[in-house]
């Protein structure tokens, strides 16, 4: 279900020898157990900066859910060996990064976290992450999860000949996308005023003229520049562009003043939701709940997640994706191959508990951890079937969408 980044420390020998040892022991005790110490004897600890996810305010938080006191914290806490804070991060994206860039700046950081691709690129040059190549050799179920997907993963992160992050693999198996998201839309509106579901990028238009002349809805709304799919159409996704033997910046090519010409007619035509270049995310989420708009350029977990119980809000409401939308001459969209990472963890150079870290992120690679952060907890929210494969109902499932806040280690597998 629905993107992320990270001198290294002399570690004595009697320690490499005992996570060596540990690291032998297969996949599901590797990392199990709670007595673990470090080189001094003291316990393991560490403080992990997870992702925001929407399930923290809109399941968690209603439901009177701690953070770091619940059934999925625990039992990774109990059965890592580690003694783990967990700590989220903010919900508006523009004061997490600063918020990041604030503990980078420190010598007071997390002992691992999360970042998006910009963001590892920049701290990786600025030498506040730690290199962790080193490390791989005392993570064997990590390699190995990750090596089981074909795609050379470490090599996607190596910067400047150094690796400043674990990364664990996109969920989406079909890698082949134009961009980062699609159109979504009030299915039950398109159904109520006969729309046919729109093929090309001129279809979009009219489908959004028509929802503005019939209705109060605004026609298309988004948080921020988020039109991915509609650059897409125009062939301009991606920043650059192979023109004869060298690369240009896709800014200063006809079909972007082409795709600016079309999204400045949507704004002047207030198709497009004024407010969109200060829309957060939960403001976002607000409007649909509140009748208040029709679509929006997301990502698929927005409609499974954030918008996913409109339906109670409003009264026979329902939000579905369009096809991504082609030219405006029917030219196919833009396509190309994406990156094949979900996340990215990095452990800042400033963390004091890196061994900690190693061996929590190990243990959230394991069969066990995975099948928690897949499923939920055995028994409580899942069965086994005769055969050994997981068996939930939807009730089961709904039960605890929560649990993706705790998804460090996603695969494909997360996705199914």
């Amino acid at each position: 279900m629905t993107g992320k980044k990270r001198t290294l420390i002399i570690v004595s020998i009697v320690l490499a020898l005992v996570v060596a040892l540990a690291g032998c022991q297969g996949s599901t005790s590797t990392t199990k157990g709670s007595g673990s110490t470090t080189s001094s004897g003291e316990p393991l600890k560490m403080l992990v900066r997870m992702f925001y996810h929407g399930e923290i305010d809109k399941t968690m938080a209603q439901g009177g859910i701690d953070f770091n006191d619940n059934k999925f914290a625990n039992f990774h806490r109990e059965n890592s060996g580690v003694d783990v804070t967990f700590e989220p991060a903010l919900a508006d994206g523009a004061s997490e990064a600063q918020k990041k860039a604030m503990i980078l700046a420190s010598n007071d950081t997390p002992d691992l976290m999360d970042m998006n691709r910009t963001e590892y690129y920049k701290y990786a040059s600025q030498s506040v992450l730690t290199d962790v190549e080193s490390y791989l050799a005392q993570m064997p179920d990590y390699s190995t999860l990750v090596n089981s997907y074909g795609e050379n993963l470490i090599e996607y992160v190596r910067f400047n000949g150094k690796v400043y992050a674990f990364p664990s693999v996109l969920e989406e198996g079909d890698l082949n996308r134009t961009h980062a998201g699609g159109i979504g839309v009030r299915k039950d509106v398109m159904d109520d005023l006969s729309i046919a579901v729109p093929k090309s990028i001129t279809d979009f238009y009219t489908m959004w003229k028509t929802v503005k002349e019939k209705t109060d809805l605004i026609p298309l709304t988004s948080a921020g520049d988020g039109f991915s799919a509609i650059k897409a159409a125009y062939r301009v996704a991606l920043n650059y562009k192979e023109v004869g033997d060298k690369l240009e910046y896709i800014w200063v090519q006809p079909e972007f003043k082409d795709y600016l010409t079309f999204m400045n007619k949507l704004y002047n035509e207030e198709l497009l939701d004024k407010e969109f270049i200060t829309t957060t995310g939960t403001v976002l989420t607000e409007k649909f709940m509140g009748d208040k708009a029709f679509s929006l350029n997301t990502g698929w977990a927005t409609l499974c997640v954030s918008l996913r119980d409109i339906g109670t809000k409003i009264d026979g409401a329902e939000m579905a994706f369009m096809p991504q939308p082609t030219g405006p001459n029917g030219e196919k969209a833009l396509l190309f191959h994406n990156w094949p990472v979900q996340r990215l963890w990095v452990i800042p150079e400033a963390a004091k508990n890196k061994e900690a870290a190693v061996k929590f992120f190990n243990y959230m690679s394991t069969k066990e951890s995975k099948m928690v952060q897949d499923y939920g907890i055995l028994n409580d929210d899942y069965t086994l079937d005769a055969a050994g494969k997981p068996v939930q109902t939807l009730e089961q499932q709904m039960n605890v969408t929560w649990k993706i806040c705790y998804e460090v280690m996603a695969t494909p597998d997360s996705f199914k």
